[in-house]
């Protein structure tokens, strides 16, 4: 391998390659500019940078760049291929970030600028436990005066970076440029142990003078969040589509996946299209357990904003406090957005409820609002919610009112299908829904509840809730089920291979579901329409079983 210790290499052109080159004590290794309204290539493969050491000090190096910088000017158009990368510390604290990508024009009336970046097959962090770690993050993506950033990561591993594992952010700089846009796409890999550490410094983006843009207005406004993944959008700036297939977001300080939107009633939605498909987000939460703060799985804040989110086949699991939590404030009455959040084919268990007040907050699955103004429509199909450390399975509530009157966040097409919803109890409280009985809201979403196996014991008088739209409340005699090595808790209904004492009463107990995304495979991606021969089809017509969980036909 040819290696380079020079400060730094700079591209500002039509292209440039590397192929199995290494690069060792670099303040930017590269640094990529391209030119006004030009079209650029950027290829690095097979290549590694060692981060500055100690010894590149007498140099001059400082250890607070990022190995690879690239950046769209005005009018250009930049393609870059990042494919099978070390990027790693060497003997001390790497203070910057490893990749760092900033989409921007000259100003807001500039022609835009769009950087498409793929980055395959790359490792970024320490090359071992106890080596040491990056304090900023792994990727830094950015656009900002009318630009696209669109950054495609493919089984690639973010690991120990003390700010997130990748934090982006779309501004926009007044309301004459609201087409800043981010795109993110992640397919396979994972961000791990990211946050374990409070970062010492900033984003490389939010800096004057780190990139070639000097309009400090349109520099980086988020700051670091001890996360896997955080994605912000200022009220100008959009993310377009977020989509993580096959993802695993492990081990992460505070949350797996981080979004943050400010936005206005006048503009697009901030984040209009996330989709989270055969996504792990598991056992994040450290380091705000040590903090005394919330952990999430998933966890959405949506400031005077919108979210249209879909969830399929993931599995939400020993979170430090819910698997998926979506929080709305400060909507304003002529707000007209509608948040669209879907459900389907997923597991949440032993997620742990801790570091918030109120039951309410320790549900797996916690969809807030603060104002009277937000319309949702929230559709849960086939999902499984079971053995967390939570009162309740869902909690759905405004957190302004003392009794939950408003149905807005229940909105038209609203439902529960063929869903577990049990066995989340903490004391005499072990309820499916969280309100309970009595409040509006709870009578809305019972009323859209069918083929689902609920808990109506504890505090809740259990006649509230009824077998009207063929609810069942038998013990669902699930046992646990570890598939491909991976833990999907005790979620699989019981046959008599299994438990040669029972049979679990909700195998194909479920109807045909009308959530779309549920599609034809069950959170394993095994056949949803198996008959197995132990169960009866309900009304001799269905074959589905309920929850997240399909019994094939040789389990």
């Amino acid at each position: 391998m040819e290696v380079h210790s020079d400060p730094f290499i700079w591209g500002d052109g039509e292209g440039l390659t590397f192929d199995g080159v290494g690069f060792e004590d670099c303040y930017r290794s590269i640094v990529f500019v391209s030119e006004i309204e030009r079209q650029s290539e950027l290829a690095i493969k097979r290549c590694r940078f060692l981060l500055p050491s100690q010894a590149a000090g007498p140099l001059g190096i400082s250890n607070t760049g990022s190995a690879i910088q690239i950046e769209g000017l005005e009018g250009s158009e930049v393609n870059a291929l990042l494919d099978s990368l070390d990027i790693r510390p060497s003997d001390q604290l790497f203070k910057g970030s490893g990749i760092t990508v900033y989409a921007r024009g000259n100003s807001i009336n500039s022609i835009p600028a769009e950087v498409h970046c793929e980055i395959r097959g790359s490792k970024i962090g320490p090359s071992s436990e106890g080596s040491y770690e990056v304090d900023g993050a792994a990727i830094e993506m950015m656009s900002s005066l009318r630009a696209l950033a669109d950054v495609k990561l493919v089984s690639s591993q973010l690991l120990r970076c003390h700010g997130d594992g990748l934090i982006g952010e779309s501004k926009g700089v007044s309301d004459h440029d609201t087409d800043s846009r981010c795109v993110l796409t992640i397919v396979g890999g994972m961000a791990k142990k990211n946050g374990l550490a409070e970062s010492t410094t900033f984003p490389r983006l939010s800096q004057t003078g780190y990139m070639e843009s000097n309009f400090a207005s349109a520099l980086m406004g988020a700051d670091f969040s001890n996360s896997g993944i955080h994605l912000a959008a200022n009220e100008y700036g959009i993310w377009p589509n977020v989509s993580f297939n096959q993802f695993r977001s492990l081990e992460n300080g505070v949350h797996g996946v981080n979004l943050q939107s400010t936005g206005a009633y006048e503009f697009k939605i901030g984040f209009a299209d996330v989709d989270v498909f055969s996504t792990i987000l598991s056992t994040n939460g450290s380091y705000a357990h040590g903090q005394g703060t919330p952990g999430h799985g998933f966890y959405a804040l949506m400031d005077k904003d919108s979210l249209n989110a879909d969830f399929s086949r993931a599995l939400m699991r020993d979170n430090l406090t819910s698997g998926a939590r979506v929080d709305f404030s400060n909507h304003e009455e002529q707000n007209e957005k509608t948040s669209i959040l879907v459900f389907a084919n997923s597991v949440f268990t032993k997620n742990l409820g801790l570091n918030v007040v109120a039951d309410r907050n320790r549900a797996p699955l916690v969809i807030q609002e603060n104002s009277e103004y937000l319309d949702a429509v929230i559709q849960i199909s086939h999902v499984t919610i079971v053995d967390n450390q939570s009162p309740y399975a869902v909690s759905v509530f405004n957190n302004t009112l003392s009794t939950q009157t408003q149905t807005d966040m229940w909105a038209s097409g609203s439902l529960v299908e063929n869903s577990i919803l049990r066995d989340n109890g903490l004391a005499d409280k072990d309820t499916s829904f969280y309100p309970e009985p009595n409040d509006p809201l709870w009578a809305a979403i019972f009323a859209e509840t069918y083929f689902s196996n609920l808990e109506a014991t504890g505090i809740a008088n259990p006649g509230f809730y009824t077998t009207d739209r063929q609810n069942l409340y038998d013990d669902p005699q699930l046992r646990p089920l570890v598939f491909q090595g991976i833990d999907f808790g005790t979620t699989i209904p019981a046959t008599p291979s299994t438990n040669p004492s029972g049979l679990s009463p909700i195998g194909d107990r479920g109807r045909l579901p009308i959530v779309s995304i549920v599609g034809t495979l069950d959170v394993r991606g095994s056949p949803r329409n198996t008959d197995h021969a132990s169960f009866p089809n309900f009304e001799n017509l269905w074959t589905h079983d309920l929850g997240a969980i399909e019994v094939e036909s040789d389990e």
